[in-house]
């Protein structure tokens, strides 16, 4: 497997049609996956990654980073930063981390997860599964929940200290989406018909 690293200056790294391991480094870099399952470490900067097709393992790390998935099944996590996550086509796995991100899925059944910070969240075409982990990661904005297309909302029952779905609550006014009267998401396009006891899971 190729291995490819960047400097410290703003470098544009190139993998090849196979699986390639690239690492930005440090600067604002320009990674391209192109063909293969590649991994690709940004490295602190504000970076552009395009994964290219393949499924690919993508880290944005230390920045506030640009990653595209492209064609195939993806893992994109953006982590420190204000990062724009999108996955393209397939199923594919987005962590936000850290910071006000935007995460885009795409076609493809998608799971979707913000982290930290009031983030913005767009399953796209698809089953998507929108996650949430805790009441301290901030307000996310659900852009597009369809529940007719299959999409789920999923709680972490450990990390909201959750015992039955009685505890969540809907306005249907506003789009927010409560626990014990504490906001954590709003649905923006307040889809007709979306109720607590079927499109929210406790996992």
């Amino acid at each position: 497997m190729p291995v490819y690293n960047g400097t410290i200056y703003n470098d544009f790294l190139f993998g090849s049609f196979g699986n390639d391991t690239v690492y930005g480094n440090e600067g604002n870099d320009s990674i391209y996956g192109q063909g293969g399952n590649d991994y690709i470490d940004g490295g602190i900067g504000n970076d552009y990654i395009d994964g290219g097709d393949g499924a690919d393992n993508i880290f944005g790390r230390a920045g506030n980073d640009n990653v595209f998935g492209g064609n195939g099944s993806d893992l994109l996590i953006g982590e420190a930063g204000a990062d724009t996550l999108s996955g393209g086509n397939d199923t594919d796995y987005l962590f936000g981390g850290a910071d006000n991100d935007v995460l885009l899925g795409g076609a493809g059944n998608d799971f979707v997860y913000g982290g930290y910070g009031n983030d913005i969240l767009t399953g796209g075409t698809g089953a998507d599964a929108f996650f949430f982990g805790s009441l301290l990661e901030g307000v996310d904005v659900i852009k597009d929940f369809q529940w007719i297309e299959g999409d789920v909302i999923q709680i972490s029952k450990s990390g909201f200290n959750a015992s039955s779905l009685s505890q969540f609550n809907y306005n249907s006014l506003t789009g927010g989406l409560s626990f014990l009267g504490q906001q954590f998401a709003t649905i923006e396009n307040r889809p007709a018909g979306f109720a607590v006891s079927l499109d929210v899971q406790l996992i």
